[in-house]
């Protein structure tokens, strides 16, 4: 395979929740700060983003990104429809493509071809969701055009690297050790250690922290299970050191995040 494009098996959405949604006026939200973006197709109506010095008119038509960088409200003045998505587009690094960004993005789009594609996906599941995906998928390359995100170097991780961060996104939990991630890789853990260091400047401990937290943060905005649960699935011996372990990182105990994000 050609090595200039070796990072394409590694380049993915990850969607979270998606789904039709018509609001009304109770749709009011507050200092929302979320570890994925999000991204509305609005079909009728009209809301609003703002932060500060900034504010976004959500109209039919327009198809809008709110990056996972910002802290920002929303909220609306009539009745609205809308297909979101809540999206992460992790890198080679463990980063997201749209960390850092802070502004709102808004770009047109046709609402009645897309309003079809919806309705292909749901009689057709298979051939319709992956035309949908797709969609998405040019959508997310519009945004980052428009949003002038275009540097290589943040495939710069080698392959070995990539798929440590793969591994740690579904199996990072308490209870994983850096040695069992370095038999996994079949690298011994001495130079595992050095070479995931040297290109991502984090210890392998350290990246295992912060992907608990990111599963966590799924689970709890998906409604996969309790917190009880999570916190077990995650290797936590009981819930309350989950929590205090969650607050520490995120300011939020894990109720109050899956209350303010579960919408």
């Amino acid at each position: 395979m050609d090595e200039r494009y070796d990072y394409l098996d590694s380049l993915h959405l990850e969607i979270l929740q998606h789904g039709l949604y018509e609001g009304d006026l109770s749709w009011q939200h507050r200092d929302i700060h979320s570890h994925y973006s999000r991204i509305y197709f609005m079909l009728e109506g009209c809301t609003h983003a703002w932060a500060e010095g900034q504010r976004l008119d959500m109209k039919a038509g327009q198809v809008c990104l709110l990056p996972l960088s910002m802290t920002y409200h929303v909220g609306c003045e009539a009745p609205f429809r809308k297909f979101y998505v809540h999206l992460r587009v992790p890198i080679g690094n463990g980063q997201d493509l749209f960390a850092g960004l802070n502004r709102f993005l808004s770009l047109p789009f046709d609402t009645e071809a897309f309003a079809n594609a919806i309705k292909a996906a749901a009689q057709h599941p298979l051939s319709g969701a992956i035309a949908l995906k797709a969609e998405l998928y040019s959508t997310t390359a519009r945004f980052l055009a428009e949003a002038a995100i275009d540097d290589p170097t943040v495939f710069s991780v080698g392959k070995e690297i990539r798929e440590i961060f793969e591994f740690l996104g579904q199996h990072a939990g308490l209870r994983l050790t850096a040695a069992m991630v370095a038999e996994v890789a079949g690298k011994p853990l001495p130079s595992l250690a050095r070479d995931f260091r040297r290109q991502t400047g984090l210890t392998l401990n350290q990246a295992n922290r912060q992907a608990i937290i990111q599963r966590a943060q799924d689970f709890l905005v998906s409604g996969i299970g309790s917190i009880k649960e999570i916190a077990f699935r995650l290797g936590f011996t009981d819930e309350f050191y989950f929590s205090r372990f969650f607050r520490n990182q995120t300011g939020q105990s894990p109720a109050q995040y899956r209350t303010t994000h579960r919408w």
